[in-house]
């Protein structure tokens, strides 16, 4: 009977002790902190609503239809109004309502300055697409406080830069409160963000952020944390949003 006993005793053990080993009892997984992440940020607001807001002198429009962004930015110098638009990847420009020929401007840098500024702007919801991968890292301490880190990356295709993200998410609330990230459309540069100034407009929120850089540029973006824990970084650039709206767009012309 005891050599029986020991026989069934030890299949169990190792089902528990591998259960322990991938997940810890009552301990949050992955999607359920990537979810609960989007839910706290505002997501189906985001997705169905027209947003807009100013930064410095500069006014961005953004909204979605069938899932393509479509996006502008209007700001005026010597009283003549500049405007670009990006709609699912098409991109035009207007000097005071004229339409520019294609190859009178840089494309590229357009794309950057409106689609790669919003996508940056927008994160965490920018990355709930299905060409994101997220990955559960190690819990971290950023200025004595503990947050859940979740690493986020594109789906390998041979045609698509890798940008890097690591979010780090408040373990009570669930909003993001530091961003690590190497993002083409913003430099191909790692930076570090410290979210500010949290509100909420119609259930979406908002936060103006700090921009910080390491001295070291070949530093790894899952190290800049502790880089600015001992006050190393150097700090960039401070973004604010002013002016914003929250509307819903016509429901006759959304598909939920």
């Amino acid at each position: 009977m005891k050599k029986a006993l020991i026989l069934i005793l030890i299949p169990i053990l190792t089902i528990s002790s591998c259960k322990n080993k991938s997940q810890k009892e009552g301990e949050l997984s992955q999607i359920e902190i990537v979810n609960n992440t989007l839910q706290a940020h505002g997501k189906s607001t985001f997705d169905s609503h027209k947003i807009t807001f100013s930064v410095d002198n500069t006014t961005y429009t953004q909204e979605k239809e069938n899932g393509r962004a479509i996006q502008s930015f209007s700001r005026y110098k010597d009283n003549i109004e500049h405007k670009g638009t990006y709609n699912g990847g098409y991109i035009e420009y207007f000097i005071d309502g004229d339409l520019q020929e294609e190859g009178s401007y840089p494309a590229p840098m357009l794309e950057k300055s409106l689609y790669g500024f919003l996508y940056a702007a927008n994160l965490p919801l920018s990355l709930a697409t299905k060409d994101i991968l997220y990955k559960k890292l190690d819990e971290v301490e950023i200025r004595n406080k503990k947050y859940f880190t979740i690493q986020a990356s594109n789906v390998e295709m041979p045609s698509k830069i890798d940008d890097q993200f690591i979010l780090y998410i408040n373990t009570e609330n669930f909003l993001v409160e530091y961003i690590a990230l190497n993002h083409s459309l913003s430099g191909s540069i790692n930076q570090f963000r410290r979210l500010k100034n949290t509100r909420k407009i119609n259930d979406v929120i908002f936060q103006d952020y700090i921009i910080f850089t390491p001295r070291d540029k070949e530093l790894p973006l899952s190290m800049l944390f502790k880089e600015y824990n001992s006050a190393q970084l150097k700090d960039h650039r401070t973004i604010s949003f002013q002016n914003i709206t929250v509307t819903p767009r016509d429901s006759l012309n959304l598909t939920y």
